[in-house]
């Protein structure tokens, strides 16, 4: 097939992802793959990355990443008790950035109001700017984020290595968001009603203590992917006899959040990505875009655009991947927090929508209180990305 041809079918593809991602994301990508396996030998490009895509490391990841919110919705009652009993900055950052690790519908409504009583003197599109700045940064460094698993996972990069070399971006987002949005904050949000209690500890400690099992595992030699499955069913056991969950009420909670579709997200991302890799020798060598605009602009548009990480990652990683020998770890960091940033002040980004809602703020305004310090902090990942893929690849 010619390239002329093969470039269109890749057009159609993302038009179709985008627009069928309105109404379920892992169909979507499913058709935009393969409508794009018909640049070459549909049936033998299909078959080759559902082999890829089934590979029981990759199923028992595709689980854990369905266990995950189970977690949060048994965690979510007493995150919320402890919270009300720290001081204002403490509760502005941990409130929105726990909730943030547990992914569970309507998650950002959870630290609102955590954010409204500690933020009580600011306006509501600064309320709803930080808590939609302090829920995302942790996605840079906490392993269990699906965001993380499923882009370290299409790029075949180590995902602790990449949390290592983010931490100092994490410090300094959170130094950022600190600066811009709690600057002037003063004064204590200590809930006089609630005690506290060293069991309201135990939310905390048990989410701490699945990215440590993860990482023992990993470090041990055990594959990263069913290190983390053995790290979130040990919690969400943990979580099911200490809470005394019923079976039935953990069936209900499953059927609820659609816990399926987490794992069916990440294994059609990778569907996806095996079948642009094994195309895109068809069309990526005659696209001149230069590595950085690549890595750097694309994703920030994307993300913005799209309202979605994952999404964004799916649709750069391999265009990125097909033009360099291997995705080193700046490139990534390039490509991840540029995405993150489009992604933290897109209309179309759901977290954003029901802060703004909650607040009853202008969402125009809302993105105009987060686009200084996203578009600052997509300068800086970009510039330290390209800075240690230069020197340290």
């Amino acid at each position: 097939m010619n390239s002329t041809t093969a470039i269109i079918l890749f057009i159609i593809s993302l038009v179709a992802i985008l627009s069928i991602s309105r109404k379920n994301l892992w169909i979507a990508i499913i058709i935009g793959g393969i409508i794009l396996s018909l640049a070459s030998n549909p049936i033998s490009v299909i078959r080759q990355a559902i082999t890829k895509t089934i590979r029981p490391t990759i199923l028992l990841l595709a689980i854990a990443l369905a266990e995950v919110p189970l977690i949060g919705t048994i965690l979510e009652s007493d995150l919320l008790k402890l919270f009300n009993t720290l001081g204002t900055k403490k509760a502005t950052i941990l409130g929105p950035a726990t909730f943030g690790l547990l992914p569970i519908p309507g998650g950002a409504v959870l630290s609102c109001p955590i954010v409204d009583h500690s933020l009580h003197e600011k306006t509501d599109e600064d309320k709803v700017a930080a808590n939609i700045w302090f829920r995302h940064m942790l996605f840079l460094i906490y392993p269990l984020s699906s965001a993380l698993i499923v882009s370290t996972t299409i790029a075949r990069i180590d995902i602790i290595m990449v949390i290592l070399y983010m931490l100092p971006l994490f410090i300094i987002s959170i130094i950022v968001g600190v600066l811009y949005y709690l600057r002037d904050i003063n004064g204590s949000m200590h809930d006089k009603d609630i005690e506290f209690n060293r069991k309201l500890l135990l939310p905390i400690l048990l989410i701490l203590l699945a990215p440590m099992i993860q990482i023992v595992l990993r470090v041990s030699g055990i594959d990263i992917n069913v290190s983390t499955f053995i790290a979130v069913s040990i919690i969400l056991l943990i979580c099911v006899i200490y809470y005394r969950v019923r079976r039935k009420e953990l069936y209900t909670q499953a059927k609820r959040m659609k816990i399926w579709n987490f794992s069916l997200i990440l294994l059609s991302i990778i569907f996806y990505a095996e079948i642009f890799l094994l195309v895109s020798e068809f069309f990526i060598e005659n696209i001149p875009i230069n590595i950085i605009f690549l890595s750097t602009l694309i994703p920030f548009i994307i993300g913005f655009l799209t309202g979605r990480v994952q999404l964004t990652t799916t649709l750069v990683i391999p265009i990125v991947l097909s033009k360099v020998e291997f995705m080193s770890f700046g490139l990534f960091i390039m490509i991840y927090t540029t995405a993150l940033c489009g992604y933290l002040m897109s209309p179309a980004h759901p977290c954003l929508v029901l802060s703004s809602e909650y607040f009853k703020a202008k969402i125009a305004d809302a993105i105009g209180r987060l686009l200084v310090p996203c578009i600052l902090f997509a300068l800086i990942g970009s510039i330290y990305g390209w800075m240690f893929h230069i020197y340290f690849c």
